[in-house]
């Protein structure tokens, strides 16, 4: 099994993340070319199309904003050697003017120890989280 944890402290305040990252079909902010959705609420698809590969289907399969938290699974699509891949975010208020996402996965390797697998995970949620940083700052 991988188990991926990235923690990243940001310098705005959870509310502005969380308004950003909560916006389940806009992930405009990590780069991906196209994005379509279907439905609404949990259960609805995200569907992340980049040229020459199978649509990524990323399905919301939890959402509290009270909390701040949501979940989220990718059965078709996922562009690494892993299956059975489970998300959840987090964002934690740390104070008034800053906060920390907690972004954690496990997925089940489809290549030997899963090291290929683990790396690309960490490799997507640094950049997604850079990009997230890039677009609170623009604002």
């Amino acid at each position: 099994m991988i188990d991926v944890q990235i923690i990243r402290d940001l310098p705005f305040s959870a509310n502005a993340v969380w308004a950003v990252l909560s916006n389940y079909g806009d992930i405009s902010w990590t780069g991906a070319p196209k994005v379509e959705v279907e439905g609404s609420g949990i259960g609805m698809i995200r569907k992340v199309i980049m040229d020459g590969m199978a649509p990524i289907e990323e399905v919301l399969q939890s959402i509290d904003h009270e909390e701040m938290t949501y979940s989220y699974t990718i059965p078709r699509g996922l562009p690494m050697p892993v299956s059975n891949y489970h998300a959840d975010v987090r964002v934690e208020a740390v104070n008034d003017v800053s906060c920390r996402v907690h972004w954690h996965s496990t997925a089940q390797p489809n290549d030997g120890n899963g090291s290929d697998g683990q790396q690309m995970l960490e490799a997507a949620y640094s950049n997604m989280l850079d990009g997230l940083a890039q677009r609170l700052k623009s604002s």
